[in-house]
């Protein structure tokens, strides 16, 4: 892709504010995110905080190979990190892998 195809891309951000816009940007419309690092430093905490402020106004799926069982089922750690995050949200669902979910709905 060339430099000026990313720069002047068309696509509509998300309308992400406050600290969260000054953290990651406006991100465009079923953006995908990837957090790394070491153990114990507040990346799922982050991730799930900003997963659920995006779940006030559209559906996220929030992926995590590690948390989920094999039977798709939150482990009882993920199920503490939610409950720290802020709680539930009807717009935020979990799973392990995005494979064979249909996320058109």
């Amino acid at each position: 892709v060339e430099s000026n195809d990313v720069e002047f891309s068309d696509h509509q951000p998300i309308g992400l504010t406050g600290g969260w816009k000054e953290i990651f940007g406006d991100p465009a419309v079923g953006f995908t995110m990837l957090l790394h690092g070491r153990p114990g430093t507040g990346k799922s905490t982050v991730a799930l905080r900003l997963a659920r402020y995006l779940a006030t106004g559209a559906r996220v799926l929030y992926i995590s190979s590690e948390e989920m069982t094999a039977e798709g089922r939150a482990s009882a750690t993920l199920s503490q990190k939610v409950t720290k995050a802020g709680g539930s949200h009807p717009n935020l669902k979990f799973g392990g892998t995005h494979e064979g979910l249909d996320l058109s709905e």
